[in-house]
């Protein structure tokens, strides 16, 4: 029997409800604990069996009926709760990033591993490296990169911006994102990896990041990540699109992915060879039929 608790404040609402309580009508020995701002009339509209209020943290962890605690807090708050939660003997899934050093993502992994508990990342946009996770559509893009039907990897593009227009109306000026004590910027909450080009606006957040990464197999790479992406134009008033794709040039031609972050509600595969049509495919079931077209991951 599975018991899991919710520990957020950040959580989607209509997906968590629909995927709770879908999996609470598909599998009767799941039951979900929650403990969320208005606990008790989320649960109510959800059907969820406890709740424990908000800033009761410490009481879902004491609870020997939960066996996996879900963390979803601001990024400066992962470690901690997470470290917590694995010395009361849960399972953790807990938001990306893990943490806000390495140093404090090895004391998490080395923590989980003596106490043989599961602990995992939730980043299912970057999971395609692994050959079982997260989603269809990573996964066949990942196959088709690697097929070698268009030859070795040269370079890798992939950017990961929000529009201004879209910030302006999404994140408040005092979101946690913008938090340094919280974890805040975007290299922390969109980004993967770090280059220094030249100092940031502010000293302790960065709102927007471009790097340039050349590996050893001489094969490069261009990130892009921005939480207010500025429009073009006339004083940049025109705004721009929501850029979430990654590009992938190989020798004889090129494989691109969009909307890689939310892939479940829609994704594009295109393959454009040198020689021969362009071809475009979207996927959201795993080929052995696994999962729902909705799931998230």
């Amino acid at each position: 029997m599975a018991h899991i608790g919710v520990a957020t404040r950040l959580v989607n609402e209509r997906q968590c409800g629909q995927e709770t309580a879908n999996a609470d009508l598909e599998c009767s020995s799941s039951r979900y604990y929650v403990l969320i701002r208005e606990a008790e009339s989320y649960a109510k509209k959800h059907r969820i069996a406890r709740t424990y209020g908000t800033n009761r943290y410490e009481s879902l962890l004491k609870d020997s009926e939960v066996d996996a605690v879900y963390i979803a807090l601001p990024n400066g708050l992962h470690h901690s709760w997470a470290l917590r939660a694995l010395n009361h003997g849960k399972h953790v899934l807990v938001e990306k990033p893990m943490a806000n050093t390495a140093e404090e993502c090895r004391e998490l992994i080395s923590l989980a591993e003596s106490k043989g508990l599961v602990l995992l990342e939730a980043i299912h946009y970057t999971c395609c490296l692994h050959p079982s996770r997260f989603h269809p559509a990573l996964q066949r893009f990942k196959e088709i990169v690697a097929g070698g039907e268009l030859g070795a990897i040269k370079r890798v593009k992939a950017g990961f911006a929000v529009p201004s227009v879209i910030s302006g109306l999404f994140f408040l000026k005092d979101d946690v994102r913008f938090d340094f004590s919280l974890g805040g910027g975007v290299m922390m909450d969109m980004g993967e990896a770090t280059a220094v080009g030249h100092p940031a606006d502010s000293p302790n957040i960065d709102k927007s990041m471009n790097a340039h990464l050349v590996l050893p197999s001489s094969v490069s790479g261009d990130l892009y990540v921005d939480f207010s992406m500025p429009g073009w134009g006339p004083f940049g008033m025109i705004p721009r699109a929501l850029k979430t794709a990654v590009v992938v040039e190989l020798e004889e031609g090129t494989v691109e992915l969009t909307n890689f972050p939310l892939p479940h509600i829609f994704n594009t595969i295109t393959i454009r060879p040198k020689i021969g049509k362009k071809r475009t495919e979207s996927v959201y079931r795993f080929k052995d039929g696994r999962g729902e077209e909705w799931w998230t991951t």
